[in-house]
């Protein structure tokens, strides 16, 4: 029979379950997806490491796991909760999501009502969370797991070393990654992009003097407002007239760099079905979102707008600078898993980045 497990939140309560995944403990934020399907890219997705994913689904692995639809070079998240883990695979899958859970070291429990934590994260805000071996000494556990935790700082994940991508390509774009997802640079790739993907400490003098075609700014966890030295480098990109796209966590730093300050979403936003307003236009978009800040916007900045809005709680999603070719979107347009309905920013990014290139 399968091991017990604990879903144990730092309030107090207590869940039983059985384990999934690896036979190993984690401490991490709980949050929430509503995704259907994409489970392997959104668990290979950097801006989850620190959490745990509690999937609202009821069933997640049906179709297995390959490794073609990971996002980086492994599972990031810290944990997985659901109310099912099914051991089915399709015909090209290379092995079960169980498989794959043990070989990442990624902790799991199911049994759980995982719409009723939904509900519970959506009340309460943040929850700090550990899945045990033991519900023993629960008071002693949630201590350990409020001085242990901390939001993940992005050095954690970021590469080591400069990585290049779409050798010979046209166009060449620097990108900081702070938990880069392997769709965007697929994106920049397939429009005759080569992408040079640096280390986030690498400072600015040194991306500024190689004269790129354009900067990209990626997602990544953590609490934007941390990153010192990310913010440093972005305020000296933005005194060049190279053209800049930022998404998720580059959208924050961007915002901070530019004299703006970001605040705690109570639940985030998180899942393949978020709404956003492009200001800009007036058209609306479904956009695949995983972030718990956003950019609180005001009218100190004229030289910048909104570029997009959410919905359904007014939050900033985008920034778009009026004098210069920037802009900045809080959700992701690679989508991966989600829907692709704006992935044409890549092309206004490329279109920024042919007219400055064509003026060099």
């Amino acid at each position: 029979m399968p091991n017990t497990k604990y879903l144990i939140l730092d309030n107090g309560m207590v869940f039983t379950g059985t384990e999934v995944g690896a036979q190993t403990e984690s401490i991490f934020e709980i949050v929430y997806n509503v995704s259907t399907n994409g489970y392997a890219a959104i668990l290979s997705d950097p801006s989850y490491y620190g959490q745990g994913i509690v999937f609202t689904y009821p069933q997640i692995g049906n179709y297995g796991y390959k490794n073609e639809k990971l996002e980086s070079d492994r599972f990031a998240a810290s944990g997985i909760i659901v109310n099912e883990l099914t051991t089915g695979n399709s015909q090209d899958s290379e092995d079960t999501l169980q498989k794959a859970l043990e070989k990442y070291n990624i902790p799991g429990i199911q049994g759980i009502d995982t719409r009723y934590l939904a509900k519970l994260i959506r009340k309460n805000g943040t929850i700090i969370a550990k899945i045990s071996n033991s519900n023993k000494n629960i008071s002693k556990q949630i201590k350990e797991m409020k001085e242990k935790y901390h939001p993940t700082p992005i050095e954690l994940i970021t590469t080591k070393t400069v990585k290049k991508f779409g050798l010979k390509n046209k166009y060449k774009i620097a990108a900081y990654d702070f938990g880069i997802k392997q769709s965007i640079i697929d994106n920049l790739v397939e429009r005759d992009c080569e992408v040079h993907l640096y280390p986030f400490q690498t400072d600015a003098k040194v991306l500024i003097g190689k004269k790129y075609d354009g900067f990209l700014l990626s997602p990544g966890p953590g609490d934007p407002e941390e990153n010192v030295v990310a913010i440093k480098n972005v305020k000296a990109l933005l005194q060049t007239k190279t053209p800049l796209f930022g998404i998720c966590m580059g959208h924050q730093i961007l915002g901070i760099a530019s004299g703006y300050k970001t605040a705690k979403l109570g639940h985030g936003h998180r899942g393949p079905n978020q709404p956003v307003l492009q200001n800009t236009t007036g058209k609306i978009f479904i956009t695949a979102q995983n972030h718990g800040y956003y950019v609180k916007l005001d009218n100190t900045n004229k030289n910048i707008g909104k570029f997009f809005t959410n919905i359904d709680d007014d939050s900033n999603e985008g920034l778009i600078y009026k004098n210069k070719p920037v802009f900045s979107v809080q959700f992701h347009p690679e989508a991966s898993a989600g829907p692709n309905d704006t992935k044409f920013l890549f092309d206004l990014f490329l279109k920024n980045v042919k007219e400055y290139y064509a003026t060099k």
